[in-house]
């Protein structure tokens, strides 16, 4: 089996786009592709990136896996909760909802401007229901479809790696998948490989380029932290990558070699 896994996108279209040409001649309706998660947020074009998400399962139907991350999790509580505000104030919910509509952005930075701390302390509401007016519904159903986790032969696919408890994924908790844990991957013992995203600040600048973390029995291929967008692609451990701007080394190389 061949399993393409491609890390957190953050909102930046260019650099999907860009990725998803560099490997498009890998791809067959048998390769199994696996989004971990962290589309939106950050990046100018959150809906954008979900639009071409969208238009990709479609090309790619039935074996295509779309994996939760930590800012579609806290997007789903606000539009639920309209008093939980940790999506905006500290995830770049912010550049979400101007890619939706940038008045309704203005309106936002207005109310929380007006209100200061207590938007926080007296639990104040935030028009959230608007930004569901914008957001077209297939993209909803998008968000709220996303799954936990996928496994096949070649890995085991999670957001953020897996739990010092781990003895199956299927026992994993929402929180362990999504929000992880910084040691991760030092005290898994386990033989199946797992790759994950989440935690940008372990990939290592070689270059100038971010490798991924890579160890025996796990790869981390978040490399968002650096504007850079990665792709695994498995079992030969293949590293493709999309940069901003043009790297000082050749950004394609193999993820066999430990780090």
């Amino acid at each position: 089996m061949a399993t393409v896994v491609i890390g957190d996108i953050h909102g930046n279209l260019v650099l999907l786009q860009n990725l998803l040409a560099k490997i498009n001649h890998i791809l067959t309706q048998e390769t199994a592709v696996v989004f971990l998660g962290d589309y939106i947020d950050e990046g100018p074009d959150s809906r954008g990136i979900i639009e071409r998400l969208l238009q990709f399962r479609e090309q790619h139907a039935g074996n295509v896996h779309f994996l939760k991350g930590n800012h579609e999790q806290w997007l789903l509580e606000s539009l639920k909760n309209h008093t939980k505000h940790s999506w905006i104030l500290s995830m770049g919910g912010l550049e979400t909802i101007k890619s939706y509509s940038p008045e309704l952005e203005l309106e936002f930075r207005n109310i929380m401007k007006r209100t200061g701390p207590s938007l926080i302390t007296d639990k104040i509401p935030l028009p959230y229901d608007l930004l569901l007016n914008q957001m077209p519904r297939e993209h909803l159903a998008f968000f709220e479809s996303l799954e936990l986790y996928h496994q096949n032969e070649d890995c085991i696919c999670t957001h953020a790696g897996l739990s010092r408890d781990f003895t199956s994924v299927e026992k994993e908790t929402e929180r362990s998948l999504l929000w992880g844990d910084a040691e991760f991957p030092e005290y898994y013992t386990g033989t199946k490989l797992v790759v994950f995203g989440h935690f940008s600040k372990k990939a290592r600048l070689v270059n100038g380029v971010p490798k991924p973390l890579v160890t025996k029995n796990a790869i981390c291929i978040d490399t968002s932290g650096e504007k850079v967008l990665t792709a695994l692609q498995l079992p030969e451990r293949r590293i493709a990558q999309s940069m901003e701007e043009s790297p000082r080394q050749d950004d394609r190389g193999s993820a066999n070699k430990k780090s």
